[in-house]
């Protein structure tokens, strides 16, 4: 398997479908006798597996809708080897 990529170091080619992991989230959900603040820094915490791309515009997920939380590292999507044993 690749490994990581820094979107700092390098970006994907444009368009190209890639695995990325997002830190934080664009929906922050304030629990009861939580304050805001409280709520952001535990959302910020949590870094999430998602497939996108990126274009000259920014990044968007693999269904065409741009990202609000920009991804801090991509790998390649690696296509498994198809099964070559009996049907």
């Amino acid at each position: 398997m690749a490994d990581w990529i820094k979107c700092s170091d390098r970006l994907p080619e444009e368009g190209k479908e890639v695995w990325v992991t997002i830190q934080g989230g664009d929906c922050i959900c304030v629990e009861e006798g939580e304050t805001l603040a409280e709520a952001f820094e535990r959302v910020s915490k949590h870094r999430w597996l998602w497939s996108g791309f990126v274009t000259d515009e920014g990044w968007c997920s693999s269904d065409g809708y741009p990202m609000m939380v920009a991804p801090i590292a991509w790998m390649p999507i690696e296509k498994p080897e198809l099964y070559k044993g009996e049907a």
